[in-house]
């Protein structure tokens, strides 16, 4: 097994010894819904869209948006047409390969099969040494990354809680710090949360941090 970069040793922990004997599970497929039901929730899912709309916090979206069909009424309520929707569906690619950093294929999207991440953002850790529930550190973003790390039936991790900030560890810097944990303790994909402004332009921003999800 692997200790947590920077942390304390957890090689005595089964997370540690797990990881060399177990076998990845093989993905599968999941149907609770007939095609009939489906195309229901998306005709729903459709008129929503359009009435009442969206409310779209973010002002390259909304343009983005409108310049394609979509009207805008107040600040940022959006109403977003049928047509725009499947154009965007007919445009945009049916499946998405996601690979692991050691470049192998790990997830099929869109394939109809179902992956299970390890996350997200807790706000409290259960101490597994002493079983106390604590405020979730950059530790524990690493010892809970390493156990993603070692469990065969997951297969990506997400930001596993939210580290608060502190004096020594600035709010601008606590994403990329979690980010750290992250990314030394597996090879898994990986969703990265980044909270408030990336400290660029939105499309730099997307640049810089590609397999991102920006919360504002």
């Amino acid at each position: 097994g692997r200790t947590p970069r920077g942390h304390r040793d957890l090689r005595r922990s089964p997370a540690g010894l797990a990881r060399a004997t177990l076998a990845r599970m093989t993905p599968s497929r999941l149907d609770p819904l007939t095609e009939p039901e489906l195309q229901r929730l998306h005709d729903a899912a459709l008129e929503v869209m359009h009435d009442p709309g969206a409310r779209i916090m973010t002002e390259p979206a909304r343009e983005l948006l409108v310049r394609n069909g979509a009207t805008l009424e107040g600040d940022d309520l959006v109403r977003i047409p049928r047509d725009l929707v499947e154009r965007a569906l007919e445009t945009a690619p049916s499946r998405i390969t996601i690979f692991d950093r050691s470049g192998e294929p790990t997830m099929d999207l869109g394939a109809g099969h179902v992956y299970v991440g390890a996350g997200v953002t807790n706000l409290n850790y259960l101490d597994p040494r002493d079983f106390q529930v604590k405020d979730f550190t950059l530790e524990a973003t690493a010892e809970s990354t390493l156990l993603a790390d070692a469990l065969p039936n997951l297969d990506f991790v997400a930001t596993p809680g939210v580290t608060r900030p502190s004096d020594e560890l600035p709010l601008e810097v606590v994403n990329q710090e979690e980010f750290v944990r992250m990314v030394t303790n597996t090879t898994k994909p990986l969703m990265v949360l980044i909270a408030g402004e990336l400290g660029t332009s939105e499309a730099e921003g997307t640049r810089r941090w590609p397999f991102s999800s920006k919360n504002e």
